[in-house]
């Protein structure tokens, strides 16, 4: 009983810092690649997080936007791998779920991509990714990605800092 009780109290500690990165930071979130790996192959550590995020996303209480770069970066590896099933997971995910917007790589977003790569000397998906979020309005940039945190322009959420935060917020 001990272990369905701790479960059941990390679902709730996870359920609420999803909530506190609303509350603190805002509905339009700017989601990383890695966000949509961790869901769709059910990563152990951080699929409770990123599920959890992807349901608000759902309902719309927040609100997610990416880059169409992420058609790049998800789909590469499966099609190395003749992974089909994958493939179609990954396609069918980006082309239906509701309140995610895929923002088209225009001359703006590089513009705005090279300006972020020459300042911080991050990677071009990095820096497409980031002014993607700044275009659309993101308060937030969520990844996994502890190198990003030198970026100004955009609040950067690490996933790791969220699961090991001692100081855990309750909001119900």
């Amino acid at each position: 009983m001990v272990g369905k009780a701790a479960i059941l109290a990390n679902k709730k500690i996870i359920k609420n810092q999803v909530i506190f990165i609303f509350y603190k930071w805002g509905k339009n979130s700017q989601l990383d690649t890695n966000l949509f790996i961790y869901l769709i192959e059910k990563n152990r550590t951080y699929f409770p997080l990123v599920k959890s995020l992807f349901e608000k996303i759902q309902k719309g209480q927040l609100y997610g936007v990416t880059s169409s770069l992420v058609y790049t970066e998800l789909l590469s590896k499966p099609f190395q791998e003749e992974n089909i099933v994958l493939v179609n997971k990954y396609k069918v995910l980006l082309a239906t779920f509701p309140n995610l917007i895929i923002k088209e790589v225009d001359k703006d977003i590089a513009t705005l991509a090279a300006k972020l790569r020459a300042k911080y000397k991050i990677k071009t998906p990095d820096a497409i990714f980031i002014a993607t979020g700044i275009a659309e309005k993101a308060q937030i940039f969520i990844t996994n990605d502890t190198r990003l945190k030198i970026v100004n322009e955009i609040s950067i959420i690490i996933l790791d800092e969220l699961l090991n935060q001692t100081d855990r917020v309750i909001i119900d």
